[in-house]
């Protein structure tokens, strides 16, 4: 099992790199999203220099939970799409083999047409990645009401070369049970990459490992029963970089005892 931490895109990247790198992670969860790790702000050769020097991996997260993708202007449709076909040939670059994006949000909108566009979507990014030879995964949403877990299982039983990754924090969010336990049951060979963060159960706060209501004991467990043993990202931001050392810690132990 490797940990990694993601960059903030609201620092310096290549600073963000450097602190991932001393601080022990085995890869960087490598976001492309505003305002300072945008495609055009970031020189491939000098982050490269920087992951190679600390023996960093790279697992590639788009940030597109940020686009208009699911806009009834067919403008902001078409701009997404290429921002997303811009993100995966960056990540292609730094060396991702595997990159993330979010699924959709159904909202007020109307599920069909939702779920229209995003298929349309889909199948272009899928196009590209399988010409950049990378495995793209769709990350399951916050959202766990009827209509948006539909539409997500929907999505994935409908492309099957699509990968998932897991956030549990997000698959935790108002339910009594985990997503993630009937995920890794009906799609363990699919499961390509996590999201660790903790929280109540009503918000998805993104603080530290053990300070709120997740079972990581069980959690665990059950990914090792269905044979996990990939990436994962302590995504805790809000807990600061002291608490995602933490957290790192903890998860550590944590896998090496259950």
């Amino acid at each position: 099992m490797q940990i990694g931490a993601m960059n903030s895109p609201y620092d310096n990247i290549y600073d963000e790199l450097e602190w991932i790198g001393k601080k022990g992670f085995d890869f960087v969860d490598f976001t492309i999203e505003p305002t300072h790790s945008m495609p055009e702000q970031i020189n491939v050769a000098k982050a490269k220099k920087i992951m190679r020097k600390h023996g960093l991996g790279i697992v590639g997260h788009i940030g597109d939970w940020r686009l208009p993708k699911d806009s009834d202007y067919p403008c902001l449709r078409k701009e997404s799409e290429q921002e997303m076909l811009r993100a995966i040939r960056l990540l292609k670059k730094l060396g991702a083999e595997k990159i993330n994006f979010h699924a959709p949000v159904v909202g007020r909108s109307d599920p069909q047409v939702i779920y229209l566009r995003n298929r349309k979507l889909i199948r272009r990014v899928l196009k590209e990645a399988k010409k950049q030879k990378v495995h793209l995964m769709m990350e399951n949403s916050p959202h766990n009401d009827s209509k948006n877990l539909k539409l997500f299982l929907k999505l994935i039983n409908e492309f099957p070369s699509l990968g998932i990754h897991i956030d549990v924090g997000h698959a935790n969010l108002g339910l009594q049970r985990n997503l993630m336990y009937m995920l890794m049951k009906r799609y363990p060979e699919r499961v390509l990459h996590l999201h660790f963060s903790d929280n109540y159960g009503n918000e998805d706060n993104h603080i530290k490992l053990g300070a709120g209501r997740i079972p990581w004991t069980k959690i665990i467990k059950v990914l090792k029963k269905y044979g996990y043993d990939g990436t994962i990202t302590v995504e805790t931001f809000r807990s600061g970089k002291k608490g995602t050392l933490e957290s790192k810690s903890k998860l550590r132990k944590w896998w090496d005892k259950y």
